[in-house]
């Protein structure tokens, strides 16, 4: 029966009922998704590193809204175990894990996975600081995202109050950056 949702904009597309979905996503078959072994094609690394985990981050956003941390804290790791961002890219779509960590208290997982999705940002941004200033003007939206990408998942460090990780982590961002400042206008 439909019900009638405010739409509050975004990724927001209507209200989750936490129960039936959590048993649903903990019954799902996963196959050989979260495997290394196998290769991650282009139209299943797109459904699921953005369908499957935006499903998932959702879920796990109503559950800690709802105080249900533990339930939060299992679709967490079965976001992690079957759809690792090594094999599916869609960094974007990470994020909110990187949030809910620190949402179900788990500082140390958080900084974890923060620091992997930065060795990502790190390496995109050394490999765009090699090229040509020509080259990175021709390139500079995919720099850009990058750079404001990896930016929210500082934000994120500083929203959740891990204050002495912000700071460390903060300058090594405007490290990161600081080669691109011809291309960033503040």
């Amino acid at each position: 029966v439909p019900i009638k949702t405010v739409y509050e904009g975004g990724m927001d597309k209507g209200r989750v009922d936490t129960e039936t979905s959590f048993e649903i996503v903990r019954k799902w078959f996963w196959g050989n998704s979260g495997s290394k072994d196998i290769y991650h094609d282009p139209q299943t690394r797109k459904q699921f590193g953005v369908t499957f985990r935006l499903c998932l981050a959702r879920l796990m956003e109503a559950l800690i809204a709802e105080g249900k941390i533990d339930q939060a804290t299992e679709v967490i790791a079965l976001a992690m175990e079957h759809i690792p961002f090594e094999h599916y890219g869609y960094y974007m779509f990470v994020e909110p894990f990187l949030d809910g960590y620190y949402k179900v208290g788990d500082k140390p997982e958080a900084r974890r996975l923060f620091k992997k999705l930065q060795r990502i940002y790190q390496e995109r941004l050394r490999y765009y600081g090699s090229l040509s200033r020509e080259t990175q003007y021709a390139k500079i939206e995919e720099i850009l995202s990058d750079c404001y990408a990896y930016k929210r998942n500082i934000q994120l460090i500083n929203a959740n109050q891990d204050q002495d990780f912000y700071q460390k982590e903060v300058r090594t961002f405007e490290e990161d950056v600081s080669i691109f400042g011809h291309l960033i206008v503040e």
